[in-house]
């Protein structure tokens, strides 16, 4: 059964001729997956996985999605063959890649797969997050409805730590007292996972930076695709369910528990942003003032017998970035 507004629309005019609401989804040229009417949204997804054999729930976790969607992606970045997991995910095609090329260029590797088989639009999803089903249906079909004005579509996450407290609590605040007047918003700044993407533009913009790796390869797309003046729209009543990956307790108090080859490219990437995006950069200059801080403290005061060690590996981010921005001028 459809039950998105248009085919409903339809159901009403033809209702006198009794064609059951399958039926109206055929009239109306709209192809029903999962019980949500498409609407011509030629829609696919790509989920980049390492060691997804860590996850509670890796084959769920995307089968939240993948039976609503004509195709998902895998590629994975682990060193091991994960195809005995990808095998019990509908609509699922399995791409190894036997090592960790980084989130931007597995991210690349699968877009590039959608626009050979002809797909329009790609969502982008990390490995633990979740649709619920109502929230996905909800959200494909505004997609559907405004995907010729805007360039790209973002939901609302809601984080499941207690790490994320602060995160869930300016949703609870800000988006909650949003849907109160209008369930949209536009917005310049939306991380990878839950992102739908139009492949034009997407290339258009020269993809994803695989030099950043990991870290900030959202926020370096959100830049170049906001100072080309497209437009994403961020569904304030859609909410995608977003888990914000291993995490350490001290003293009561969650945080993410990184590895140094992590917290380098943080800091690395971080810096890289200010130097490449100043305009962009400023606009959230709190927010980036914010996590070098906090990086800067998570170094002091938790890993204090390894201050030294990772005293240099700040040095070396530091250094790095701008290499990495001297490399890019080099380009343009």
């Amino acid at each position: 059964y459809c039950d998105s507004k248009y085919c409903k629309e339809i159901q009403r005019e033809i209702s006198a001729y009794a064609v059951c609401a399958f039926c109206c989804c055929i009239f109306c040229k709209n192809l029903l997956k999962g019980g949500v009417c498409m609407k011509n949204l030629n829609l696919c997804a790509v989920v980049v996985w390492f060691n997804p054999q860590s996850l509670e729930k890796p084959v769920s976790n995307v089968n939240s999605y993948s039976k609503f969607l004509h195709k998902v992606y895998i590629v994975d970045n682990s060193e091991c063959d994960n195809s005995n997991i990808a095998k019990e995910i509908q609509n699922a095609v399995y791409i190894p890649l036997k090592k960790n090329t980084g989130i931007a260029n597995a991210l690349n590797v699968g877009c590039e797969l959608a626009i050979k088989d002809g797909f329009e639009f790609c969502m982008t999803m990390d490995q633990d997050s979740v649709w619920e089903e109502t929230e996905l249906k909800k959200y494909i079909e505004k997609i559907s409805e405004n995907k010729n004005e805007f360039q790209n579509f973002s939901p609302v996450l809601k984080y499941s730590s207690l790490y994320s407290f602060t995160e869930n609590l300016k949703h609870l605040l800000f988006h909650s007292k949003q849907k109160e007047f209008f369930d949209f918003q536009f917005s310049d700044r939306w991380i990878t996972s839950g992102s739908v993407l139009n492949l034009n533009v997407w290339e258009e913009l020269g993809k994803f930076n695989t030099e950043l790796f990991i870290d900030e390869v959202d926020f370096d797309y959100c830049a170049r695709f906001s100072e080309r003046g497209f437009k994403n729209l961020c569904l304030s009543d859609v909410i995608l369910n977003h888990n914000l990956g291993a995490q350490k307790k001290v003293l009561f108090i969650n945080y993410g528990a990184h590895s140094d080859f992590r917290l380098y490219y943080q800091i690395r990437n971080l810096l890289y942003m200010c130097r490449v995006y100043p305009a962009y950069t400023y606009k959230y200059k709190y927010k980036y003032k914010c996590n070098l801080i906090k990086l800067t403290l998570k170094i002091i005061l938790l890993h204090p017998l390894k201050i030294v060690s990772y005293l240099r590996l700040y040095k070396k981010a530091v250094l790095d970035s701008k290499k990495i921005f001297a490399f890019e001028a080099e380009k343009k």
